[in-house]
């Protein structure tokens, strides 16, 4: 059952009057916004879940929503892979599945180049096997091993059009790092009509398309992005293709990328370097980002190279610990361009370009 309410006052009337098993609350409405309706529902006893639909996915407005009382955050435009998962965190499930009849799953993608895709059907085509070794470490409790086929799998997933598989691989992998053995089973088995999925839609074409135009999508209402221009940027990031995407993105708007395949590179790299911003993903081998961003901070006294978090887990408690390490920011992968641009021009804006660094303008709208 659903109800609706088309502003945060009535959204308080009826979060008051009924009961809930989950409230989405816009933060953005007339007559009252979701951060206030938030808090009275909190301050009048209201127990309901309450997950936030922001547009805006900075740190201050996630610590807003959940300073109000908010229990959790979705970025808009909504991804519904991480909504529909939003939503079984919160909701019980109230009928077996069963043996329901599973939809194929196409690949997401925005390329079209037939090597690549071959790439892609590559890709889909290896992941029983990797179910095999999953299944395999986790029946006989080899947690080390789980976590690094899972950390595989989180990092080729959405490279290859599979977002949904980086985001349950992520879980799991996370719920090995905090010991929580127990989870496993449950996220085991979405991982398993993930794959079958796949298995079915590996052919499906439809969600591929040109890439022309994919790092010229900034919203033309940001202002000037002659900051990111000519910034020296160092990717740390130890999937070779997440290095590819993130290095060809920056590229097209101007940003000199340094890439780092660890921790541990990334430190002698900043040591013997000079950066305007670090992108550091969290879980990699030999140092893990968090461990990299506190040497980089005990080591040197300049506190104004902003250093930003590449994760799939944008969950509060994964996030609390990247900013307790003294990270500053964070952009959720798979990247939206748009977001990329816009974290960097955040924490660049007081750079002052130099003068060989091309200028890079909005693109013009194409009007028919």
């Amino acid at each position: 059952h659903i109800d609706i309410a088309d502003n945060g006052a009535r959204a308080l009337e009826q979060g008051l009057e009924n009961e809930y098993d989950l409230i989405l609350m816009d933060m953005q409405m007339p007559v009252m916004n979701g951060i206030e309706s938030t808090q009275q529902l909190r301050q009048q006893g209201c127990t309901t879940p309450i997950v936030a639909l922001t547009a805006n996915a900075t740190t201050d407005d996630i610590a807003k929503c959940r300073n109000a009382g908010s229990d959790g955050f979705l970025s808009k435009p909504i991804e519904w892979e991480k909504f529909f998962d939003t939503l079984a965190n919160y909701l019980e499930r109230t009928e077996e599945k069963g043996d329901a009849e599973l939809s194929p799953l196409g690949p997401e993608l925005n390329i079209q180049d037939d090597n690549f895709i071959q790439l892609v059907h590559r890709f889909a085509d290896g992941l029983p096997g990797q179910m095999e070794s999953v299944n395999k470490h986790f029946e006989a409790q080899n947690w080390k091993e789980l976590a690094a086929v899972l950390h595989n799998l989180k990092g080729t997933g959405s490279a290859f059009g599979y977002p949904a598989v980086t985001d349950i691989a992520g879980r799991l992998e996370f719920s090995i790092k905090k010991e929580a053995y127990h989870e496993f089973s449950e996220g085991v088995v979405c991982l398993v009509n993930l794959v079958e999925r796949i298995g079915m839609g590996k052919n499906i074409q439809g969600n591929i398309n040109d890439i022309s135009s994919v790092a010229t999508t900034v919203d033309e209402t940001d202002g000037d992005w002659n900051c990111i221009s000519g910034a020296r940027v160092l990717v740390v990031d130890d999937n070779g293709l997440n290095q590819v995407i993130a290095k060809g993105l920056l590229e097209d708007v101007g940003v000199i990328v340094t890439l780092a395949d660890d921790g541990q590179d990334a430190v002698e790299q900043v040591t013997s370097g000079q950066f305007d911003l670090v992108l550091m993903d969290v879980i990699m081998p030999n140092m893990d980002g968090l461990e990299a961003t506190r040497v980089i901070r005990a080591k040197f006294t300049d506190k104004a190279l902003p250093i930003i978090s590449m994760t799939t887990n944008t969950m509060k408690e994964e996030l609390d610990s990247c900013f307790e390490a003294g990270m500053n920011d964070f952009v959720a992968k798979p990247f939206l361009p748009e977001q990329l641009f816009m974290t960097l021009a955040r924490w660049l804006q007081q750079r002052v370009p130099t003068t060989e660094s091309p200028v890079v303008t909005p693109p013009e709208s194409k009007e028919e």
